[in-house]
């Protein structure tokens, strides 16, 4: 190791005098930013490269707080300035004349890499003092880390990087830190770190194999290969990862063998009750179902009110397939497919029926005023008094009830009991419920058969023996049955009024005559005798003149039944309708046209049949039990008002063959009964049907003094 050399004087010796006329001034030059390293200077004899200088050396704080250049001095010489570093050894003035000056500079301290050097040969012969030379060394250190930066080829130290933004951070022998820069400057950045991040976007903590970021910093949402975990296959979605349970959602939950395995039977056919489908993931219970929709249940509506049969079977239609004509979806709480008023919560009615299918039980509401019951009048209900004919005024009262033997009784209010008009009736015992004592204004003994009553409240009355009667009500009224000119039996009266007066009644009897009564003229003429006698007609109605229909029939012949007339013209020709039948011998027995064509016939042997206009009547079978009653009597419910109104064209019907049951069939079939009661079992005669403004009002009378009412209190 050589001198290190600083400033300061001392005493010359002999040699030196004997050498001071040789020394010599050199500058150094070396880049100023060099302040921690090492500069080396030597002398070597040229003629004798054995004569070598120790070699001196400026480092430390001689270096750091020195700005260049340095001066160099060779051998000595008095008259110079103070040097920074002088060579001069004993026996160097014995050197030939020409000296070797060697300057190098060594980055970081006096053992790290020689950075440059300058060589510099100086004459030192003669007796004079030679002019200084200067000597330049190449030693840039801009970041003042101690090394020097590279240069070509070998020259130039080992800072990596001695000037750029990151020069601070970079030289040799540094920590290596992760840091994305080479610190130790050995070629490599950030070795030893592992920078490798793989992303984690669904945060489940397994990776995604191809996502990868390569820095020293953690990206969000990236984190390190965890150590025994497989890669995650779905990294969008942490319900997808490796160790997760398998269920079925399309999805490949656990990253093993796809999606869903372990549900083998996924995509194989399947049924939902009777609609076809495949196996597929249900994503709320995560388990298979059936791709197939649940059949739509649809149920026959037969009257059209928006509700199915609460009885019937539905009919199963899958989604695309079409709706069938007649049915309703999903809604089945009608409990009587035949009447359009009666269905799952419908408005409840004053007509004795269950409309809202509520526990079967008709008219909850105290309003209807009463159920339909029997009445117990005195002067209607004895054995001995078999009730015919009802009728009442349009509005329904008053009500009048005829039968055989003359008898004859009249309702005049709601409120009110029947009064006797009947012959044979005594005005003693005087009656204990309250009725009226007899009237003894009777129309004879006469066994009434059809009835008619007009805007005044008067009844028109037929009888079994051809005789016609008028009755007012009053009591001082005088009520003689006139003859007619027939002697059979009268079977149907219908009026017609102009300005609020009867003007004519027509009249049909067992005989087949058509009669016209002209009232405040002569008696009641014959205008038509159907078939000479030989056709039977057994009712008669209309709502005009110019149509009058009657039924009846002749024995053995199925186009005799039914016949329709025109008043004005005085009858003229029947027009013979077709109304068929199984038993040729069954007669019509009763009519009832509701509307210029709808209309209802009745008969023997359970003969049921609508008309809609024309010539020809339509059939319909009556059910059992009791399918082959003899009917008597038929009324259709019908508000001309309102012709939309759901409860028209039913047809009300009683028979004789004591069943003790009120039918009703409206268009779309035969529907529920009003319950009768028990005590009607008894031939039923004829009924009475007034509307009301919440329902329908009606009367039944038969034999045995038997008369319902609906409503009754």
């Amino acid at each position: 190791m050589g001198t290190w050399l600083l400033l300061g004087c001392s005493v010359p010796s002999l040699d030196d005098v004997r050498a001071e006329s040789r020394g010599f001034s050199i500058e150094v030059h070396y880049t100023p930013s060099f302040k921690t390293g090492c500069i080396e200077f030597q002398a070597q004899d040229e003629a004798n490269a054995a004569n070598v200088s120790a070699p001196m050396f400026l480092a430390g704080e001689a270096l750091r707080y020195r700005e260049p250049p340095m001066r160099l001095g060779l051998l000595r010489g008095w008259d110079d300035l103070p040097h920074d570093v002088r060579i001069s050894e004993r026996g160097m003035e014995r050197w030939g004349s020409k000296i070797r000056v060697m300057v190098t500079a060594f980055e970081h301290d006096c053992e790290g890499k020689a950075v440059d050097r300058a060589e510099l040969v100086v004459d030192v012969s003669g007796g004079r003092r030679k002019p200084s030379q200067s000597m330049v060394l190449m030693t840039p250190d801009a970041d003042g880390d101690g090394y020097v930066a590279r240069g070509e080829g070998n020259k130039g130290g080992t800072d990596c990087d001695d000037t750029g933004p990151n020069a601070a951070k970079r030289s040799p022998g540094n920590l290596e830190v992760c840091d994305e820069v080479d610190n130790d400057c050995d070629e490599a950045v950030d070795e030893g770190f592992d920078k490798v991040w793989y992303a984690d976007k669904d945060d489940d903590g397994a990776v995604h194999e191809g996502d990868t970021k390569v820095q020293c910093t953690m990206p969000e949402k990236y984190i390190r290969l965890p150590q025994g975990k497989p890669f995650d296959c779905d990294d969008a979605d942490k319900d997808n990862t490796p160790g997760k349970p398998e269920v079925c959602d399309d999805r490949d939950n656990n990253c093993v063998a796809g999606a869903d395995e372990g549900f083998a039977d996924k995509g194989k056919a399947c049924n939902n009750d009777v609609c076809l489908g495949v196996n597929v993931c249900n994503l709320e219970t995560m388990t298979l179902m059936c791709s197939a929709q649940p059949p739509q249940l649809y149920f026959p509506d037969m009257d059209r009110d928006g509700d199915g049969d609460w009885g019937a079977a539905a009919t199963k239609l899958c989604p695309g397939e079409k709706s069938p004509a007649g049915y309703v979806e999903n809604r089945h709480t009608d409990c009587d497919e035949a009447d359009p008023t009666t269905f799952g919560g419908a408005a409840e009615l004053c007509d004795a029926i269950d409309n809202n299918c509520a526990n079967g039980i008709a008219d909850e509401s105290a309003l209807c005023g009463g159920t339909l019951k029997q009445l117990t009048d005195y002067y209607v209900t004895s054995n001995s008094r078999d009730w015919n004919t009802v009728s009442t005024k349009e509005g329904g009262y008053p009500v009048w009830i005829a039968g055989n033997g003359g008898k004859l009784a009249v309702k005049r209010e709601a409120n009110k009991r029947f009064e006797s008009y009947s012959f044979g009736d005594f005005s003693s015992p005087v009656p204990g419920d309250g009725s009226l004592p007899v009237n003894p204004n009777n129309c004879g003994n006469h066994d009434w058969t059809a009835s008619w009553v007009d805007s005044q409240g008067r009844v028109f009355l037929g009888a079994r023996n051809g005789r016609i009667a008028l009755h007012n009500g009053a009591s001082d009224h005088t009520c003689d049955a006139a003859t007619t000119p027939t002697t059979a039996a009268i079977t149907g009266i219908v009026g017609f009024e102009t300005d609020g007066l009867t003007r004519y009644l027509y009249l049909t009897d067992i005989s087949g005559r058509l009669l016209k009564w002209t009232l405040g003229g002569s008696p009641p003429v014959e205008i038509l005798n159907t078939a000479g006698g030989s056709v039977e007609l057994h009712g008669l109605h209309a709502l005009r003149e110019e149509l009058l229909l009657s039924v009846g029939g002749a024995t053995n012949s199925n186009q005799n039944r039914v016949r329709s007339y025109n008043g004005v013209t005085g009858g003229g020709t029947a027009t013979t309708h077709t109304a068929t039948s199984d038993d040729p011998y069954a007669l019509a027995k009763a009519v009832w046209i509701g509307e210029e064509n709808k209309a209802c016939a009745v008969g023997d042997s359970g003969l049921v049949w609508r008309w809609a206009g024309g010539t020809t009547w339509d059939r319909v079978p009556v059910p059992a039990p009791n399918a082959t009653s003899d009917f008597t009597s038929v009324v259709m419910r019908y508000d001309r008002a309102n012709p939309q109104r759901p409860g028209n064209e039913q047809c009300y019907m009683v028979d004789a063959r004591m069943t003790g049951r009120l039918r009703r069939l409206t268009k779309f079939g035969w529907a529920k009964e009003p319950v009768m009661p028990s005590t009607a079992e008894v031939a039923l005669k004829d009924l009475a049907l007034t509307s009301t403004p919440t329902g329908i009002e009606f009367w039944i009378v038969g034999e045995n003094g038997r008369v319902i009412h609906y409503p009754e209190p």
